[in-house]
């Protein structure tokens, strides 16, 4: 979460959406609040435009889970669930229905997601990533995994209740991730809060050795988030030198085309030459399909037409401005 914070990702902002969207969720069958149903169903409309149908995903396995834990299943056919889920379904409507193409829009992203299951037909890809997927779990959460594991193995941690029920949200979450071969160790992201809320219950909440484990525990957290701002305040800086700052060869792109002619921008794997791009001349640079009659093309690949004015390399890129004569 700190490091796709920091680079302006959209994961960190999929997991507020997420977190809060399942916390409702909680809230509800706890509390039996129906306006907290209602907030989730409008949070997974919110998140679908985000990051597409993973949305669905991320609003009905837990609902589904917390209702069974509770044995509430009627509850799901109640006003404030319906309101959830036409909350759910019109608010990506109500977007889609403004585009150009919404039938190539939602077959894109049916594509995506069909993709990273299809992965899974693999025996051999699907084996290994059944066994690399936890270890990454593991290593994505240190220190706390290590004294999660410590606490229910050692401490022999009570899990009841509400903590009960929220390591179940998590786990059939992240269930889907596990058996899907295409998925990385980002797609989680979105459950971290999640799984901090339920590992803090764990770790001060339901272990026998809660005492031995406090002083160390909320030590080694403190030093890690102070690492991690050391890092990114010294750190990130010079790592983003290293490869070829984004920001600089932005600006180098902007010094050598004449902004105010017709300019697209089509770099997917360095997105962040156009965002730097868009921030420094105020205005939006789209792809070559929708900017179709460009005079300058900023690539990071090969392109089909124009003369190559300037080409600037990165650690893991060449980024090449052409213009069309």
């Amino acid at each position: 979460l700190y490091w796709y914070g920091w680079l302006g990702e959209i994961d960190a902002t999929l997991a507020l959406f997420v977190s809060l969207m399942i916390f409702c969720q909680v809230w509800y069958f706890e509390r039996q609040r129906g306006l907290s149903l209602v907030a989730s169903g409008v949070l997974a409309g919110l998140t679908f435009l985000l990051k597409g149908f993973v949305a669905v995903v991320f609003f009905a396995i837990p609902l589904l889970t917390l209702a069974v834990c509770k044995r509430q299943t009627r509850r799901l056919f109640s006003l404030p669930a319906f309101l959830s889920y036409c909350s759910a379904v019109v608010i990506p409507l109500l977007w889609i229905g403004q585009i150009s193409q919404p039938g190539q829009f939602l077959k894109t992203l049916l594509a995506e997601s069909a993709e990273r299951v299809e992965q899974s037909l693999n025996v051999a890809s699907f084996l290994i990533h059944l066994a690399e997927y936890p270890l990454l779990t593991i290593k994505q959460t240190l220190p706390a995994s290590f004294f999660l594991l410590y606490a229910i193995v050692l401490g022999k941690a009570r899990l009841q209740g509400t903590t009960r029920m929220l390591g179940l949200v998590f786990i059939f979450s992240y269930l889907l991730f596990f058996l899907a071969a295409g998925s990385r160790g980002r797609y989680i992201l979105p459950l971290f809060p999640l799984a901090a809320v339920f590992a803090a219950r764990v770790i001060l909440d339901g272990s026998s050795v809660r005492e031995h484990l406090l002083t160390s525990f909320l030590s080694v957290i403190v030093l890690f988030i102070i690492g991690r701002f050391l890092f990114g305040f010294f750190g990130l800086p010079h790592d983003q030198e290293r490869r070829g700052s984004p920001e600089v060869i932005a600006r180098e792109v902007m010094e050598s085309i004449d902004l105010s002619k017709p300019t697209a921008c089509d770099c997917t794997d360095q997105q962040s030459i156009c965002l730097y791009m868009d921030l420094y001349s105020g205005r939006v640079f789209k792809t070559p399909s929708v900017t179709r009659d460009w005079q300058y093309l900023v690539t990071c690949g090969g392109a089909p037409e124009g003369e190559v004015l300037k080409t600037l390399k990165m650690h893991n890129a060449v980024v090449s401005v052409r213009e069309r004569r």
